[in-house]
């Protein structure tokens, strides 16, 4: 999912966060150039639409139902499921089956737009396989949602049950979340946790519980790359040190 909140090129798994300058002043500063480099290649998870590039990309994915479905998500939901979708087919190949391609692309289409009902469109037009990986993908379809805190707890606590498919693209929506909050973190501080439900020591929680239930239940390189994210967000939002399986 994106969030909560209410590379060198445009295709880059970051979708063109904004680069930032080395030493600024604020939250995060003395990391400098390395979080320049942050800026530069990952994604920012403040309201930018994708790119021309970007949304040509995952036109050239999805198939004619599919693409409908796309353009019912907001803009900042698509330039993030371009970083998803690209860091889903990094992991799996060329070779990836093109339904894991599209649920990748519209993995937060039922949650953040519609609920149920978005889902049965996406069933009746793309079929029971793509629509089982959204919802799979889905903290919720009930409008209105149930409380924040309820649903990631759900949430988190079925992710060891699903399948390997889904919790990749999982891992790959969280490893794009946390490297975008940490651009952003960069840039806005303290005043970044304003823009999520959970908040800051919410927001924490999530992505730790989150990356241990994966790390719990599967095995995968790209379980090191999210914990790496997760344990530099936990340093630099001055959370205690994740734990394995926490």
């Amino acid at each position: 999912m994106a969030t909560d909140s209410s590379g060198p090129s445009d295709l880059s798994d970051g979708a063109g966060a904004r680069p930032v300058t080395p030493g600024q002043e604020g939250a995060g500063a003395g990391f400098g150039s390395a979080w320049h480099l942050a800026g530069r290649f990952f994604g920012s998870l403040l309201p930018v639409p994708p790119s021309v590039r970007q949304e040509s990309w995952a036109r050239a994915h999805l198939l004619e139902g599919e693409r409908e479905v796309w353009a019912l998500m907001n803009a900042v939901d698509r330039r993030h499921a371009v970083g998803v979708a690209r860091r889903t087919i990094a992991q799996l190949g060329e070779q990836t089956p093109r339904e894991v391609v599209a649920a990748a692309l519209l993995h937060d289409a039922a949650e953040d737009q519609g609920g149920q009902a978005t889902l049965e469109t996406i069933q009746e037009r793309l079929g029971a396989d793509v629509a089982a990986y959204v919802r799979a993908c889905s903290d919720s379809l009930v409008v209105p949602k149930r409380s924040w805190r309820a649903r990631k707890e759900a949430y988190v606590g079925r992710i060891a049950d699903l399948p390997d498919e889904v919790k990749l693209i999982i891992a790959a929506d969280k490893l794009h979340n946390v490297r975008s909050l940490l651009c952003d973190y960069r840039q806005a501080g303290e005043s970044l946790w304003r823009r999520f439900n959970g908040g800051r020591d919410g927001t924490l929680w999530y992505y730790r519980a989150a990356a241990g239930a994966l790390e719990g239940s599967w095995r995968h390189p790209i379980l090191e790359e999210l914990r790496e994210a997760v344990d530099r967000l936990m340093a630099v939002a001055g959370g205690p040190a994740p734990r394995p399986g926490a």
